[in-house]
């Protein structure tokens, strides 16, 4: 005796495919109550329905895989394997997201590829995904905070934050958030706030965001208009606060290219035949001076004067650190 009326068992198959499992079917004869010959008539009018409805379906159609033993549906607009695993290589180097969130995304990325092809998917990622480190959170859930805040960018809202500073200390400060970005290993807000009258624009950490409140009114007056999140990301890549400035400096290390792709207002002065390049960029905030201090002896600042100062200043500090060291 059948155990399902024709009607609910296509609706189940289909269901069963759309959410990743395969269409076997012996299972599928065992599970309805049915013979191999009925779940076979099944997936031929499934089949016949994907055809002739090619645009309400997305071009979708049910494939046997013969290494699988089953039925899978395939989709032009679902994601290839090959971008599966870039995603997923993508979101373990960043270490932005918590190994919870991390492990829930990929197990939904995972049914949008091909059924035979998962078991492989899993296997080139699981070593990385054992030994995952995620950077430390103060929030709850740094994906909700995202959606929180998105949304109150939107709809033009003001919030207010609990958040901690880089030495730990808690403030609340009602902020009006324009914008969201991700750069070296962290998310961070575009915001204005009110001190002292004026209205000033700082970056926030989501992930140092332990309490959002949203609000119906504005008071936060004096906001300028026309930012650039595009701009703004693309002078100041480190999201450190500070002026911006034109600089140009020299580079003898063994990868120009590699300089060049971390700043991408950098263009190339001069390449003289022993590799020491000239470099120019605007950038903004003091994240800069750290980034070419990381090089060491193959950059030296040209230009302004002002910033090879500040450049030497640093180096000759550094240099007393070791010196109290005894080395």
């Amino acid at each position: 005796m059948e155990k399902y009326g024709k009607t609910d068992r296509l609706l189940r198959i289909f269901l069963s495919g759309i959410r990743g499992g395969g269409i076997k079917t012996d299972t599928l004869a065992e599970k309805f109550g049915v013979s191999k010959k009925t779940i076979s008539r099944d997936i031929a009018d499934i089949r016949a329905f994907l055809d002739g409805c090619r645009e309400l379906t997305g071009n979708m159609d049910l494939v046997y895989s013969r290494k699988a033993g089953a039925f899978y549906f395939k989709n032009d607009e679902f994601l290839k394997s090959s971008e599966l695993f870039a995603l997923m290589k993508i979101l373990i180097g960043s270490r932005a997201l918590s190994k919870f969130d991390l492990l829930s995304i990929k197990s939904k990325l995972r049914v949008s590829t091909a059924l035979d092809e998962r078991a492989l998917l899993d296997k080139l990622v699981s070593d990385e995904l054992y030994h995952y480190d995620e950077i430390k959170f103060y929030c709850r859930s740094l994906i909700d905070n995202l959606w929180q805040i998105s949304r109150a960018i939107d709809s033009g809202k003001e919030i207010t934050i609990t958040y901690y500073k880089m030495d730990h200390s808690q403030i609340t400060r009602r902020i009006r958030p324009i914008a969201v970005s991700f750069s070296e290993f962290y998310f961070y807000v575009f915001a204005y706030h009110e001190n002292d009258g004026e209205t000033a624009r700082r970056n926030y950490r989501l992930d140092r965001i332990t309490d959002i409140v949203i609000h119906r009114e504005r008071l936060i007056k004096g906001i300028p208009k026309g930012f650039s999140e595009g701009v703004y990301r693309r002078e100041n890549r480190f999201m450190f606060p500070g002026k911006t400035r034109a600089i140009r400096f020299e580079f003898s290390g063994p990868s120009v290219q590699a300089v060049l792709d971390r700043l991408p207002t950098a263009k190339l002065i001069e390449l003289d035949p022993s590799g020491k390049a000239v470099i120019e960029a605007k950038v903004s905030g003091d994240g800069i001076k750290m980034f070419l201090l990381s090089q060491g002896s193959w950059v030296r600042v040209l230009e302004p004067d002002e910033f090879a100062a500040e450049m030497k200043d640093e180096i000759e500090k550094m240099l007393k650190g070791y010196e109290r060291g005894g080395v």
